[in-house]
């Protein structure tokens, strides 16, 4: 399969955008990589962290660890998992920690195109799904924003024709915002994988944690493209929790909008 050269030193099989951190790509092919070396080479595949002790990130620097650019003063790379703070990588290939991941029965049905289609962000029994007591649930509505669009100004992904509303249920402690990658085991609890795909939207997005008062703030980890919340002007600040009310909107990716609705 072709690969395309990201600016931040990944090969992608999408040409629009990364699907390892969602940088913009030219859509430039690159040949594919030869085998890893022997350990101690220098060319094997996995990076070694530096740890405590080691190099010293800077922030808006790039990871130690995998070379990728720091977004801002985040606490973990978002490519690789390594935490700033600490030196260390994760000892699973995960990028923020979250809720346990919902079963696939859960998630099967998020993504499709052709109708709109209703999902929950969290099933199963309340332990395992971090559910806080007995508070209501919240509603989220996800669809496709042709003004949000318009405004990026994002040429090099075509806005959907078709992109009926999904709509999710929201009641878990916390909850990962993004799209889901097998081979880097991150598996969003909100899943917006799938056609019409905006491939903008990085993996871990954002993490949605609910408040003993049952109300949400929203927490950008440090994504790539950001999060706008309704009509401000900026991303939001990496790391710094938003309130979210209800009616509120976040904006992500190229095209896609979501609603929160309070009970």
């Amino acid at each position: 399969m072709a690969t395309v050269a990201c600016p931040n030193g990944h090969e992608s099989t999408t040409t629009d955008y990364c699907d390892q951190c969602g940088a913009r790509l030219d859509g430039a092919p690159v040949a594919p990589a030869g085998p890893p070396g022997p350990p101690g080479s220098g060319a094997s595949a996995e990076a070694t962290p530096t740890g405590p002790g080691g190099p010293e990130p800077t922030a808006g620097g790039r990871c130690p660890s995998c070379q990728s650019p720091r977004a801002g003063d985040e606490l973990f790379c978002e490519v690789c998992g390594y935490d700033f703070a600490a030196g260390t990588l994760p000892s699973a290939p995960v990028v923020v920690p979250a809720s346990p991941a919902p079963p696939a029965s859960a998630v099967s049905g998020f993504g499709v195109s052709g109708s709109a289609v209703s999902g929950s962000a969290v099933s199963g029994s309340a332990a395992a799904s971090g559910v806080v007591g007995d508070l209501p649930a919240w509603q989220v509505v996800v669809s496709a924003d042709r003004a949000y669009y318009d405004r990026n100004e994002a040429d090099d992904i075509a806005f959907p024709v078709n992109c009926p509303e999904r709509r999710f249920t929201l009641n878990a402690a916390e909850v990962l915002v993004g799209r889901r990658s097998e081979s880097r085991g991150i598996r969003p609890q909100l899943d917006l994988t799938g056609a019409p795909e905006d491939t903008g939207i990085s993996h871990a997005q954002a993490i949605l944690r609910r408040s003993a008062d049952g109300s949400y703030v929203v927490i950008d980890p440090g994504s790539t493209n950001g999060v706008v919340h309704n009509d401000d002007d900026d991303p939001l600040a990496a790391n710094v929790a938003t309130p979210l009310a209800d009616g509120d909107r976040l904006y992500i990716g190229a095209w896609t909008k979501l609603v929160f609705h309070a009970p």
